[in-house]
C-alpha cells in the first residue's frame, strides 16, 4: 500500500488516559502500512492551547509525534483518504468534513458519561452520522449496532504483553490494588472508596493501593495514592497483589485484561457491558452496591485456592491477545472500509455466567454502622463553631515524617478577594499559627481552609487538605457559654497519616490553663465524610453477637 493520509479528530488529550493510549496505538498501526497521521483537536473554551503545546504533550506522555497537529481548526487542512472519529464530540466535525470514508472509532457507550439530557441525546445522537463504526469488544459492538444500523467492525481487547506478564522477582503481598480516577464518573470512585473502606474496616491488616489519577484521595482514608503509574510499574504492582479491582460502566476498560495477563484476579461490576467480554474464570463480578463489592473482594482474597485458579486463568485468556492482534484487527477493518467493504456479522454471546452472590451478612452489619457514623458526623460537621474574638489559632499534628513547610490560606468570600496565605511554624512536631479575621461583616460566615505542604526543600509546594466551617463571631462573650476547640481530622494524601487539625478560640473568662475537652471533626467534604468511621470492638460484639 502506497502513503496514504488519516484525519483523527479527538478530545485534547490528557496525562495517563487509557483511551487516549489505544487511539496512539491504533494510529501507530495505520503508520507500520504507510498511513500518515494527522491529528486534529477539538477546541475547548476551558483550556485554550496551541498546536506546539498538544504537540508538546503528545510527545512528553505518550512519546507519539504526529505528522501535523492542529488544535483550533474547524474544517480539514487538505485531503485525506480516511478519517476517524474518537468520541460523541467528534463525530459531527468528521460527519461535516470532505471525505470519501469516514469511521468511527467507539471505545465506550457514552451517552452513558451523562444523565438523561441534552449530551446523553447528543452522544447518542453521534452514532447516526452515517460513520463506518469500529468498537472494543462485542457488548459495545451490539450496542453500536442498535443505532448505528450498520454492522460494525470489532476488535478484541488485547494487551502488550512484553509488559503484562508473570514476573518472578515480585512477592505477593497481602494488599490489593484498584484504579481510581475521580475525575471520571464511569470508574463509580466513590462507590469504590465506600467498598474498600469497608474491606478495610474488616481485614485491618489489607494493605490497599490506588493509582491511575493525579487527584489526591479524600483526607482520612487509610489506603495508599499511587497516582499515575507508568506502565512497567502496573505489571509490578498487579504482581504483588491479590487481586484488582477495575470499575466501569460503560464498556469494560483495557485495564482487566491487562491485570489478567498480569496473573492478577479481577474483581468488577456486575453489569450487562461486562458479560461479553470478561471470563468468569478469571474475573469476578459484583453488584454495583458497596456491601455486595466488598464482599465479593473479601470472599475472593479469603480463598487461596479460587486466586491461584484465577491466577493462572488470567494469562490463559490473554495468551492470544497480544497487543500486535488488536493493532491488525484494526488496519483491516481500515482497509474494508477504505475499500468500501462491509463488516462481518458477529453474534455477541456472554461469556460470564456466575449467578452473583448476596453480601455477607456481617459485611452487611458493618456497612450499615458505618453509614449510621456518616450521619453523626455530617451533622456534627455542619454544626457551627463559635468565635468569641477575631482570632483563631490552627494547628496541626500527627505527621510520621516532619514536612519542611506548611501554609494555610483561609477565605469567606465566593471570589476569594479577602484570600489571606498563613505560615505554619512548627514546634515540638506541632504546627501551628494564629490567623486574623481583619474585617468581619456579619455574624456568621463560612469560611473555607486549604492547607498546602512542602515535604522537602526541594519539593514543589502541592495541596494537602481543605475544610469549610461556619463560623459564629460571638465578639461580646458575656452572654455566651463556655466552649470547646473543635477538632478537625484529615489525611495527609497519599500516606496514612492521620492528622488532626485543631481551630481554637477559647471563652475569654475560661482558665487559660485548662485542659479543655475536645470534639472531633470531619473534614469537610461530604462525598467523603461516611468513609471515616472506625469500627469499635464493642460495637463488633454488639452487632456480631447477635448473629
Amino acid at each position: 500500500m502506497g502513503e496514504k493520509r488519516a484525519a483523527w479528530c479527538t478530545p485534547l488529550p490528557s496525562k495517563g488516559a487509557g483511551g487516549f493510549r489505544t487511539i496512539i496505538q491504533n494510529a501507530r498501526a495505520l503508520e507500520s502500512i504507510g498511513f500518515v497521521s494527522d491529528f486534529y483537536f477539538i477546541p475547548d473554551q476551558s483550556f485554550p492551547t496551541t498546536d506546539s503545546q498538544v504537540s508538546k504533550w503528545l510527545n512528553e506522555w505518550y512519546g507519539y509525534e504526529p505528522h501535523r497537529v492542529y488544535s483550533n481548526c474547524t474544517h480539514f487542512v487538505g485531503t485525506y483518504d480516511l478519517a476517524i472519529a474518537t468520541a460523541w464530540n467528534t463525530a459531527s466535525f468528521i460527519a461535516d468534513q470532505h471525505c470519501n470514508r469516514k469511521a468511527y472509532f467507539v471505545q465506550d457507550y457514552e451517552p452513558l458519561f451523562f444523565p438523561i439530557g441534552a449530551n446523553y441525546f447528543e452522544a447518542q445522537a453521534s452514532y447516526s452520522f452515517g460513520l463506518t463504526p469500529i468498537t472494543i469488544g462485542k457488548w459495545l459492538a451490539a450496542e453500536c449496532k442498535k443505532v448505528c444500523h450498520a454492522e460494525p467492525f470489532i476488535t478484541d481487547f488485547c494487551a502488550d504483553l512484553s509488559v503484562y506478564h508473570k514476573l518472578n522477582d515480585v512477592n505477593k503481598e497481602n494488599a490489593i490494588c484498584a484504579i481510581y480516577q475521580p475525575e471520571k464518573p464511569r470508574r463509580a470512585s466513590s462507590l469504590l472508596l465506600e467498598a474498600l473502606s469497608i474491606v478495610k474496616e474488616m481485614l485491618p491488616d489489607l494493605t490497599i493501593y490506588l493509582y491511575g489519577s493525579e487527584q489526591p484521595l479524600p483526607n482520612g482514608l487509610p489506603f495508599f495514592n499511587l497516582g499515575i503509574l507508568p506502565v512497567d510499574q502496573c505489571n509490578r504492582l498487579y504482581n504483588s497483589c491479590l487481586c484488582g479491582i477495575s470499575m466501569s460502566t460503560s464498556n469494560p476498560s483495557r485495564i482487566p485484561f491487562e491485570m489478567m495477563a498480569s496473573g492478577l484476579p479481577v474483581v468488577d461490576l456486575l453489569l450487562p457491558n461486562n458479560l461479553f467480554d470478561l471470563p468468569e474464570a478469571a474475573v469476578r463480578l459484583a453488584k454495583p452496591d458497596a456491601a455486595s463489592l466488598a464482599s465479593e473482594i473479601i470472599q475472593l482474597i479469603s480463598d487461596e485456592q479460587l486466586l491461584s485458579q484465577m491466577s493462572n486463568a488470567g494469562p490463559l485468556f490473554m495468551r492470544n491477545r497480544d497487543i500486535e492482534r488488536e493493532g491488525l484487527q484494526f488496519i483491516k477493518a481500515c482497509t474494508s472500509i477504505l475499500s468500501n467493504q462491509p463488516a462481518p456479522s458477529f453474534n455477541s454471546q456472554v461469556i460470564y455466567n456466575v449467578a452473583p452472590s448476596p453480601a455477607d451478612k456481617n459485611v452487611s452489619k458493618v456497612a450499615q454502622y458505618m453509614r449510621a457514623r456518616a450521619r453523626e458526623q455530617l451533622a456534627h460537621q455542619a454544626a457551627p463553631f463559635t468565635c468569641h474574638s477575631n482570632q483563631l489559632s490552627v494547628s496541626i499534628a500527627g505527621f510520621s515524617e516532619q514536612p519542611a513547610e506548611l501554609k494555610v490560606a483561609y477565605w469567606s468570600s465566593p471570589l476569594q478577594e479577602d484570600i489571606i496565605w498563613k505560615d505554619l511554624a512548627n514546634t515540638d512536631e506541632l504546627w501551628r499559627c494564629s490567623i486574623c479575621f481583619p474585617s468581619i461583616d456579619s455574624s456568621t460566615s463560612t469560611y473555607h481552609f486549604h492547607f498546602y505542604i512542602k515535604q522537602n526543600e526541594n519539593s514543589e509546594l502541592k495541596f494537602l487538605a481543605s475544610f469549610d466551617k461556619l463560623l459564629i463571631f460571638a465578639m461580646d462573650s458575656s452572654n455566651v457559654e463556655d466552649s470547646t476547640p473543635e477538632k478537625c481530622k484529615m489525611n495527609l494524601s497519599g500516606t496514612t497519616d492521620q492528622l488532626n487539625c485543631m481551630l481554637t478560640s477559647p471563652h475569654p473568662h475560661l482558665d487559660q490553663k485548662k485542659t479543655l475537652g475536645e470534639t472531633t471533626l470531619c473534614n469537610a467534604s461530604n462525598q467523603n465524610i461516611r468513609l471515616f468511621a472506625r469500627m469499635r470492638r464493642a460495637v463488633d460484639n454488639l452487632f456480631f453477637s447477635k448473629g
